[in-house]
């Protein structure tokens, strides 16, 4: 661009497509988090079940992470992958660390050791994590829009 209003109206845009952003994400309900953290409590507790419910866990609860995902669309227009943002994906590459771990030692704990506990116990650890790290990555994902422009 080589005319100054133009590129102070385009920088405008920008600022207030990141503050439009910003104020859709103001008020989160807790329905959110709620749904998110069963939906990962799901996804890991569900590996120590017996056959066939451990399989039957997945499409069940990416099911709900699609619903999820549709609602989040309808109620604020915009989805962001966990993934996508700069800082705010380390906290997600960080959840999904421990995730893999808590599963892993449900399969270890439930298939191999026979403690029938270990699905409920990592499902409860999943959920709680699930909303902790869905809070901080949200408080992150703020930061940088606010940081970059907004």
């Amino acid at each position: 661009m080589t005319d100054p209003d133009e590129a102070r109206r385009a920088l405008e845009s920008i600022r207030d497509a990141r503050t439009s952003v910003l104020q859709r994400l103001e008020n989160i309900h807790w329905g959110y988090d709620l749904a998110y953290g069963a939906v990962i409590a799901l996804l890991v507790g569900g590996q120590g079940l017996p056959q066939p419910f451990s399989i039957l866990t997945v499409p069940i609860a990416l099911g709900g992470l699609a619903v999820m995902v549709r609602w989040w669309r309808a109620k604020t227009g915009i989805w962001v992958s966990g993934y996508t943002p700069r800082r705010p994906r380390w906290v997600a590459f960080g959840l999904a660390a421990i995730l893999i771990t808590l599963m892993l030692g449900n399969l270890y704990a439930s298939r191999i050791l026979h403690l029938w506990w270990a699905p409920l116990a990592a499902g409860g650890a999943a959920f709680v994590l699930g909303i902790v790290f869905g809070r901080w990555w949200m408080r992150v994902y703020r930061k940088e829009l606010l940081e970059t422009g907004a």
